[in-house]
């Protein structure tokens, strides 16, 4: 499932316009920044909603190799939960321009890269106690759940938070209790872009398994190893996994498994 890329326009305060990564030197765009406040907005990637999305992709991948390399490990600026939640948000929303014709190299150390990230704010939205960073943190572990499947654990942790964070920053009235009207449409900007990824991927997981469904059927007379190779995308993680699997024997270890229980309850 790959969320809406114009999703991210909901939380940027961008002017409608193209942001040309392929006539920057991905070297130079890391560039030390002038203050802490441009470091932080370059480094949070909000600015990937104004991207040419027909001819970036490339130019991304180096600009975020460069990231990779230089900010795998924590700096308090770029490490700010902030910051790395609206990076996170940022990337998965992007997720499919990004890893386009990408090697597999650069897809791996990117989504581990996203793991690594939400990971970290995970162990850290209890220490934080700003309610609008608290919003941010969650919306990119709802996202990191909706995603990537091995992380759906993050989807149920972020809705159940989000759930509480609710009832204790709105009063009766559905007004923050900060009286804050800027910190309401703040968060209804992300309440929003969370309820519109949640019913995209419900749509996606509906016309997934209609799709099966209707491969099944049509290729009924065929053999099952033709359905499971068609349905895999090629050098894609379901391929990959299925591969592991295999090779360390699950699959035969299952069928034993199996065979015995059969055994004996037909004793």
């Amino acid at each position: 499932f790959y969320p809406n890329p114009f999703l991210l326009s909901l939380i940027t305060n961008y002017k409608n316009y193209l942001f040309k990564i392929n006539e920057i030197d991905s070297n130079v765009f890391w560039a030390k920044q002038k203050n802490i406040f441009e470091e932080e907005k370059l480094h949070s990637f909000l600015w990937l909603s104004l991207i040419n999305r027909k001819s970036d992709s490339k130019s991304l991948q180096k600009i975020i190799s460069v990231w990779m390399i230089k900010n795998s490990k924590y700096k308090k600026n770029i490490w700010e939960n902030s910051v790395i939640s609206k990076r996170v948000i940022s990337w998965i929303i992007n997720v499919e321009v990004i890893i386009n014709n990408c090697s597999f190299d650069f897809k791996k150390k990117f989504l581990d890269s996203i793991i690594s990230q939400t990971n970290h704010l995970k162990k850290n939205i209890k220490y934080e106690k700003n309610y609008c960073k608290r919003l941010e943190i969650l919306t990119a572990l709802i996202l990191c759940g909706l995603v990537f499947k091995e992380y759906e654990d993050n989807f149920d942790i972020g809705i159940k938070r989000l759930e509480k964070l609710v009832k204790d920053y709105f009063d009766e009235d559905g007004f923050p209790l900060t009286r804050n009207p800027s910190e309401l449409i703040y968060f209804a900007k992300f309440l929003i872009l969370i309820k519109s990824c949640i019913k995209d991927a419900q749509k996606y997981i509906t016309s997934l398994f209609l799709a099966l469904s209707k491969d099944a059927v049509v290729n009924s007379k065929k053999n099952l190893k033709y359905l499971v190779k068609e349905s895999q995308t090629p050098k894609g993680l379901n391929e990959q996994g299925l591969k592991e699997m295999n090779k360390k024997g699950v699959y035969k270890s299952v069928i034993n498994t199996l065979n015995s229980i059969h055994k004996r309850l037909n004793k």
